[in-house]
C-alpha cells in the first residue's frame, strides 16, 4: 500500500445504487491532487418511464446487464489499462437492494481478481464529500443533500464527522417532485418536466403555503405543499369542465333517440318476461317436447327464440333462458348441448327489429332504413337462418364435440 502512496493512484468507482449505471476512472497524483478521467453513465430512463417510475426488479436487471460494459469503457476513456487500475470503490448503501448488489459484487470479483483493494463508500456521504474532489472546499461546511428519497441539511465538520441538523418529516424532494409531476400530468421523471414547464411558468399565478418557515428548527416538509398542489389542480379541472360543457344542444339533438329508447324498451321487456313469470310458463310448455323427435324439438327451440329476440335483447333473452333450457334437456334425456347451442345462435341470428341485435341497431342508426324495410327483409333472412341453424345443430353437432350415440335420443 505504502508503495501505491509512492505514485499516481488510479481509483475505479462504481455507482448502482438507484437507476442509473456508473463508472468513473479517478486519479489521484503524489500531491494529492484528483483528476477524473472518465465519467460513464447508462441511464435507464426508457426502462422506467413506462411505468411512471423507478421499478427496483428493472434496474437491477438492467445494471447487470450493463455494468461490465460501463466499467470497460470507463477504463477505454480513461487511456489506462486494467493493470493500472489499483483500487475499486463501490457505493455500497443506501439504495435499491438489487442494484447495491450487483455493483457491490462486480466490484469485489474485480478488486479479487486483480488483487487490488475493495473500497466501500456510503452513498450519502458520497454526495456530501464529492465536491471537495475538485474545489477547494474547506471544513467545516454546510451541506444540502437532496438525493432520491433523501432530503437533509447537514453541517460537515470533518470526513468522519458529519452532523445532521435537519431532514424531511414526509416526502423528499425527489418525491415530492415525482407526485407534483404526475398532478400535472407532465410526466416522469418530475423534476426535469416540472423545471421545463417552470421557465414559461409566472411565479405569482398561485399562493402556495412555504411550510415550517415557523417552526424553529432546519426540518423540511413538503407533503402540505404537494397537497395545496393537487386542491389547485383539481379546482381548474373542474372550471375546464364547466367552462367546456359536457353536453350542448346542437350534440343533444344528434344523439340516435330512437335506438335508445328502443334498447331501453327491450331490456324492460326482458326484465318482465322474468318477473312476471312468463319465460317460466314458456319453459313448462317446452318440457312437454320430450315425445317429439330431436330434429322437431331443435326446430322450436330455434324458431322460438328468433322470435322472442325480435322484442327482447339477444343477451338478455339467452341469460334469461339459458339455465332454463339446461333443466329441460335433462328432463326429456337430451344432451344439453343441442339446445344450447341451438338457443345461442338463434339468440343471434335475428334481423326484422333495431333492437334484436346491436348490430341490427347500428344499421338502424345510420337512417337509410326504415323499420318496415328491416321487416320485409329480414323476415325472410330469419326463416334461412331458421333452417340453417336446426340443419347444423342436428347434423354436426355431434361430431364437433364427439358426443356419444348414447346421449343423442332416437326419435
Amino acid at each position: 500500500m505504502n508503495n501505491i502512496l509512492n505514485k499516481n493512484i488510479n481509483v475505479l468507482g462504481i455507482e448502482t445504487t438507484c437507476d442509473e449505471t456508473a463508472a468513473a476512472i479517478v486519479s489521484l497524483n503524489e500531491k494529492g491532487e484528483s483528476n477524473l478521467l472518465s465519467n460513464i453513465v447508462h441511464s435507464q430512463y426508457n426502462e422506467h418511464s413506462k411505468f411512471g417510475g423507478i421499478v427496483p426488479e428493472v434496474a437491477a436487471r438492467s445494471h447487470l446487464k450493463n455494468i461490465s460494459f460501463i466499467v470497460a469503457e470507463a477504463i477505454k476513456q480513461a487511456n489506462i489499462s486494467n493493470e493500472e487500475v489499483n483500487a475499486v470503490s463501490v457505493s455500497c448503501g443506501p439504495g435499491l437492494i438489487g442494484g447495491l448488489l450487483v455493483g457491490s459484487m462486480f466490484g469485489k470479483a474485480y478488486s479479487l481478481s486483480k488483487s487490488i483493494p475493495f473500497i466501500p463508500i456510503n452513498h450519502l456521504e458520497a454526495h456530501i464529500l464529492s465536491p471537495r474532489l475538485f474545489q477547494n472546499i474547506d471544513f467545516p461546511y454546510l451541506a444540502l443533500l437532496v438525493s432520491g428519497g433523501h432530503t437533509q441539511l447537514l453541517y460537515v465538520e470533518d470526513l468522519d464527522k458529519i452532523r445532521r441538523i435537519g431532514t424531511t418529516l414526509d416526502d423528499s424532494v425527489g418525491e415530492a417532485f415525482d407526485k407534483a409531476s404526475i398532478i400535472l400530468d407532465l410526466g416522469w421523471p418530475g423534476g426535469k418536466n416540472i423545471e421545463k414547464a417552470a421557465e414559461n411558468g409566472d411565479p405569482q399565478s398561485y399562493n402556495l403555503p412555504r411550510p415550517m418557515i415557523k417552526r424553529n428548527n432546519a426540518d423540511f416538509s413538503l407533503s402540505g405543499l404537494k397537497t395545496a398542489l393537487f386542491r389547485i389542480a383539481e379546482k381548474e379541472t373542474l372550471n375546464k369542465k364547466v367552462k367546456s360543457k359536457l353536453l350542448v344542444w346542437e350534440d343533444t339533438v344528434k344523439l340516435p333517440w330512437g335506438i335508445l329508447i328502443l334498447f331501453g324498451g327491450g331490456m324492460a321487456i326482458a326484465s318482465a318476461f322474468g318477473k312476471s313469470g312468463l319465460a317460466l310458463w314458456i319453459a313448462d310448455l317446452l318440457q312437454n317436447l320430450d315425445n317429439m323427435s330431436l330434429f322437431l324439438i331443435i326446430l322450436i327451440i330455434v324458431t322460438s327464440i328468433n322470435l322472442l329476440t325480435e322484442v327482447t335483447s339477444n343477451m338478455a333473452t339467452t341469460a334469461m333462458l339459458l339455465p332454463v333450457l339446461v333443466t329441460i334437456a335433462l328432463a326429456i334425456e337430451v344432451h344439453p348441448y343441442f339446445l344450447l347451442v341451438s338457443a345461442t345462435l338463434a339468440a343471434s341470428c335475428a334481423f326484422m327489429l333495431p333492437i334484436s341485435t346491436p348490430p341490427n341497431a347500428v344499421v338502424f342508426g345510420s337512417g337509410f332504413l326504415k323499420i318496415e324495410d328491416m321487416f320485409k327483409k329480414g323476415i325472410w333472412m330469419n326463416l334461412i337462418s331458421i333452417i340453417t341453424i336446426t340443419l347444423v345443430v342436428y347434423f354436426t353437432l355431434p361430431y364437433v364435440f364427439e358426443m356419444t350415440a348414447e346421449l343423442i335420443p332416437i326419435s
